[in-house]
C-alpha cells in the first residue's frame, strides 16, 4: 500500500483490480476530484456542502458520485469528460444522461 500527498489532498494508492495503481493514477484522480468540485458548485445551490468519490473512469470519461453532507438532500452523479488535458463537467444530477456517454455503461 502507498500512501501520496497530492496538492494537499491524503490519497490511499491501494491494490485496484489485481494491480498497483501509480503516482499518475493517483495524480489524475486528484485532477479529476479538483475539477468535479469546482464543477458541483458552479451549478449546485450556494453553500451546499458535499464529497465526492469516483465510480468508475474509462477512457476520457470519469462517474462521480457526489454525496450531500446535509441529510435532507439526495446523492446525485456528476460526469467529467477530459478534453485537450483538462477535465470538465458534462452532467450533474439525481439522473444523469449516462446513455449519452456508453464507455459509462460497459463493463
Amino acid at each position: 500500500m502507498i500512501v501520496r500527498l497530492i496538492a494537499g489532498v491524503g490519497l490511499l494508492c491501494a491494490l485496484m483490480a489485481g494491480n498497483f495503481c501509480t503516482a499518475d493514477a493517483s495524480q489524475e484522480d486528484a485532477l479529476i476530484l479538483k475539477a468535479a468540485r469546482a464543477y458541483v458548485i458552479a451549478n449546485s445551490a450556494q453553500g451546499i456542502r458535499f464529497s465526492l468519490k469516483i465510480i468508475k473512469k474509462k477512457d476520457n470519461l470519469a462517474l462521480l458520485k457526489v454525496i450531500p453532507r446535509q441529510k435532507d438532500l439526495d446523492e446525485a452523479a456528476v460526469i467529467m469528460e477530459k478534453v485537450g488535458g483538462a477535465w470538465v463537467g458534462r452532467d450533474l444530477g439525481t439522473d444523469p444522461d449516462l446513455e449519452k456517454y456508453p464507455q459509462l455503461l460497459k463493463e
